[in-house]
């Protein structure tokens, strides 16, 4: 998918053989790296190449990426099979037939291409006709950025998002937005992707749940359509991939916390040999992905060029002992040029975490808080009753309300008893349970020496509660050898 996704903008060429499968429908392209098999079924002159490959084929190809049901797929081209009659152009075919058909494929290409232009001016056209207003240009000016950011929103922006937008400004500053839940984070997000657009960047948005990623997506994709924003939203978490149309300008990547790790360290090459390079993973500035030693490289994964942003939502997940490397390794090789702008309601310390973003990208870092909450937030407990209709909801504490900020000690003490209460429960529930014991243990043994009575053909003691006795019971007395010679006596 990598390697579709890399040549679906220019195709490569490979020196490698070409064999065709039994069916017809596949060919298995041999390349040095691996082995690759690539649909036929809806490729150009597929007879063509068929027949040149099931002779044995070993030579040049190009490879292509397409996008075909919102995914991207590889295609093989051979050069000199394009014969629009489907067959194929040997070396007995003159050059200058060659050359005409290729000419009149370039003729095809360069009308389909004026077309596609065409088109696109006329979107371009209705879109500036629009009466939203979006950031097309950056902006430095606090006022301006705010005013835009108004208009855009459809609401005036309040004074948390007015801080977090006076950060997102400044490019080399990382941004640490801490608000409860419901209180503007995620248009904080937006007006840090609509920057990265401004600048002619790429953004990404990562979260750490599928759903979430599934979400966002839908969530983003209609706020862009209905706010007249020039751009393409990009969905990947492994289980789903939607690509964006190829050449977009203005895209930004929904993906999970585990798929941009992935990308940052195939990228920065820290797998060698199957190990971890350690040199890699040290919080240095001069292992950055982008730093200055890794200017003029070629960038292994397309989605990391022109990357201008990443929003990192519920970067709390940071603290989870399974998962928090996750985030770890893909702060310290974020590149130093990209803005972070990290989103949580219940991170703990942030200083402390904003300290260590500081030292591990070697960049500033700011905190804007927010503590009012809009989304009321309740805590109580249930009444127990047998039936369970009856029970309630009873509550001890709510951030709304009369009663906001106030906890109820009367009722949480009614519902859950004080731990002297508890033990002492406890210490009486042991006292019956043995009490109960010895009861029954006694009923048993009155039962079992009224059996022995009866089959004995004594008395039976009638039935009754029994009497235990303090006397000791009864030794067998040590007496002679039994003799039992007058039983054999003829």
């Amino acid at each position: 998918m990598s390697l579709a996704y890399m040549v679906r903008s220019k195709p490569r060429v490979y020196f490698c053989a070409v064999e065709a499968s039994d069916d017809g429908n596949f060919l298995w392209v041999h390349t040095p790296e691996k082995r690759m098999r690539i649909s036929l079924r809806d490729t150009f002159f597929s007879d063509s190449i068929l027949e040149t490959v099931r002779a044995g084929f070993t030579g040049q190809i190009e490879l292509c990426g397409i996008l075909k049901s919102g995914r991207t797929q590889l295609r093989v081209r051979i050069p000199g099979v394009f014969d629009l009659s489907h067959k194929s152009i040997t070396a007995e075919s003159s050059w200058a037939d060659a050359g005409s058909q290729t000419l009149a494929a370039q003729d095809a290409d360069k009308k389909a291409a004026d077309m596609l232009a065409a088109k696109e001016n006329e979107i371009e056209a209705a879109d500036a006709d629009s009466e939203t207003k979006v950031l097309t240009e950056p902006v430095e000016n606090f006022d301006t950025a705010c005013e835009l950011a108004s208009d855009v929103m459809g609401y005036p922006i309040d004074d948390f998002q007015r801080r977090c937008l006076a950060v997102i400004l400044k490019r080399d500053t990382d941004l640490l937005a801490m608000a409860p839940t419901g209180s503007g984070k995620t248009a904080v997000a937006l007006l840090a992707i609509l920057q990265a657009f401004a600048r002619g960047q790429r953004a990404i948005y990562t979260s750490p749940i599928k759903a979430l990623s599934n979400q966002k997506f839908a969530e983003f994709k209609q706020w862009f359509r209905s706010k007249g924003v020039k751009g393409e939203v990009t969905l990947l978490t492994g289980d789903i991939k939607i690509r964006a149309p190829p050449g977009t300008k203005n895209e930004l990547i929904i993906c999970t916390s585990e798929i941009l790790r992935n990308k940052l360290v195939r990228s920065i090459g820290t797998y060698v040999g199957g190990e971890v390079c350690r040199a890699m993973l040290a919080p240095c500035s001069a292992h950055a992905f982008w730093s200055e030693q890794n200017v003029g490289q070629e960038v292994v994964d397309p989605d990391l060029e022109r990357l201008g942003c990443v929003v990192s939502d519920e970067v709390h997940y940071i603290n989870d002992p399974e998962r928090g490397s996750v985030w770890e390794e893909t702060l310290m090789h974020l590149g130093r040029h990209i803005q972070l702008v990290a989103l949580s309601a219940t991170l703990r310390k942030p200083e402390e975490f904003v300290k260590w973003i500081e030292f591990a990208r070697n960049r500033p870092g700011e905190i804007v808080r927010r503590t009012d909450r809009h989304v009321p937030l309740y805590f109580g407990g249930m009444t127990y009753t047998k039936d369970v209709s009856d029970s309630s909801f009873v509550e001890l504490f709510c951030t709304h309300g009369d009663r906001a900020g106030v906890f109820d000690q009367s009722q949480f003490h009614a519902l859950y008893p004080s731990a002297a209460e508890i033990q002492k429960s406890i210490e009486a529930a042991k006292q019956q349970s043995n009490q109960a014991n010895q009861a029954a243990r006694a009923s048993r043994d009155a039962e079992i020496m009224h059996n022995a009575m009866v089959a004995t053909g004594g008395s039976a003691p009638k039935k009754g509660p029994a009497v235990v006795s303090n006397k000791p019971a009864r030794r067998p007395q040590q007496g002679k050898d039994l003799n039992f010679e007058h039983e054999v006596q003829s």
